[in-house]
């Protein structure tokens, strides 16, 4: 008798196989090698991907999504049928509103670096750089006489 040992887990195609959890590199495995081109009863050479997109086509502008986030869970119950921008705005939350674009507008060329994060509290310094840059707002140099000190010494 085998014995499993905790870090062997089965092949997601359904043959049964076992294989270790992680690769050489400490990438989670799901496939054995080969397998991930194995329909759902392994006797295909389909892919389970391509079974899929065919038994839940998606018309025109439409796209599949994923409800719990796993692509490969293709059941029924974890397909919708959305469009492509309901989708863009579930997988890209992060966009910039128009209040936070007039923000940086209005606050990125004089005012400190301080204050523009704390009117910004989910953005980051370098995000609103990009963000200034894109917008073509410049921030104002002033000579080193003049610029203050952050407490790791380097210049605001």
């Amino acid at each position: 008798m085998r014995m499993v040992n905790m870090t062997t887990v089965k092949c997601v195609c359904g043959c049964g196989c076992l294989l270790a959890k992680f690769d050489s590199r400490g990438r989670p495995r799901r496939f054995i090698h080969g397998h991930q081109r194995k329909g759902w009863r392994g006797d295909s050479v389909k892919s389970a991907y391509r079974i899929a997109k065919e038994t839940f086509d998606a018309p025109k502008g439409y796209v599949r999504h994923h409800i719990d986030g796993d692509p490969h869970n293709n059941e029924e119950s974890n397909i919708a049928i959305i469009t492509r921008g309901e989708h863009l705005v579930i997988h890209i939350p992060n966009r910039w509103t128009d209040e936070e674009e007039a923000l940086v507008r209005s606050n990125y060329e004089a005012t400190s670096k301080e204050t523009i994060l704390s009117l910004l509290p989910n953005r980051n310094w370098s995000a609103i750089k990009l963000k200034g840059r894109r917008l073509g707002v410049r921030r104002m140099v002033y000579p080193r006489s003049e610029r203050k000190r952050d407490v790791n010494g380097r210049f605001n």
